[in-house]
């Protein structure tokens, strides 16, 4: 897919669908009270509602980039969603708040199941897309592949498994070394750093999921589909060595609530799922026409 000003429009229409009904029409169902407050989940009647709502900007941004709607409609749900993440108070806010470290070590534990949560929305856009491509391919003779289908292979599940693996470590490792904040020596973790802006957690997701995506693509034909789910794990594999009583009371005795062991800790659920998509689908398509390069040269 060749990046041309119509395909940055189409681009640039689809986010802007996925901005107007998820990231401002649907905006008050996770506004936090407390403007500096992180975007929490919706309850559940307002969860059912924004799962339809994903599926309707999926299946609308599908016909808004026609006829590229495959490659580009899955982006509108994570770009509507990346209005809330960058909105989002941060992990630091809240402890320095917090009155305990129990209470910080509960709030760790709990993003390790909201990542799942904020994939399903995910996943009602991808949902979404599909049901435009299958209404697209009753009412015209234009062939419509699935997003989430895959050519039978044999071990696709071993190679799913194996990209989800590849996915978890190439993000730790270039989210570890591109969301930075301030360094101070430590003589138990090496160094501790502070929380990281939003803008530079933004940057860190989306390079780290671009090269993650692009590579198991190139190397293991693997979806943007299986990279986005790797988000769903990734907050417990940042995280599980941090949320440990003795960690959490080492930092909350040493340095002040917004210093972290590793600036992973630091980054939301909602914030790697959004943007880890976009970027998940950016490296696809870099790997994409990266053979296609390769081939036409050879």
């Amino acid at each position: 897919m060749e990046l041309t000003w119509p395909m940055k429009i189409r681009i640039a229409l689809a986010a802007a669908l996925g901005i107007l009904i998820i990231g401002v029409f649907a905006w008050p169902m996770a506004a936090a009270r407390d403007p500096l407050g992180m975007v929490s989940l919706p309850t559940l009647p307002s969860l059912f509602l924004l799962l339809l709502l994903a599926f309707l900007t999926g299946f609308g941004a599908f016909f808004v980039s026609w006829p590229y709607g495959d490659k580009i409609g899955v982006l509108a749900v994570p770009a509507g969603l990346t209005i809330w993440a960058m909105r989002s108070g941060n992990i630091g806010t809240f402890l320095q708040q917090s009155i305990s470290t129990q209470a910080d070590k509960q709030l760790f534990t709990s993003l390790w199941y909201q990542s799942a949560e904020w994939f399903l929305i995910v996943a009602a856009g991808f949902a979404g897309v599909t049901a435009a491509q299958l209404a697209a391919k009753r009412s015209t003779d234009i062939k419509a592949n699935s997003i989430c289908s895959f050519e039978p292979k044999k071990k696709v599940l071993l190679s799913s498994l194996i990209s989800v693996l590849a996915v978890l470590l190439i993000t730790k490792f270039l989210i570890t070394f591109l969301a930075q904040g301030i360094h101070l020596l430590d003589s138990r973790f090496g160094s501790v750093v502070s929380q990281p802006a939003n803008a530079q957690i933004a940057f860190a997701v989306f390079v780290a999921f671009m090269a993650a995506g692009a590579l198991v693509k190139y190397f293991l034909d693997a979806s943007f589909v299986i990279v986005s789910f790797a988000a769903v794990f990734l907050p417990f594999y940042l995280t599980y060595n941090i949320a440990k009583d003795q960690t959490l009371g080492y930092m909350a005795v040493n340095y002040p609530a917004n210093f972290f062991p590793a600036s992973t800790a630091a980054i939301l659920p909602l914030q790697i799922v959004s943007i880890g998509t976009i970027g998940a689908v950016a490296g696809y398509w870099v790997a994409v026409n990266y053979s296609n390069w390769k081939n036409q040269e050879s």
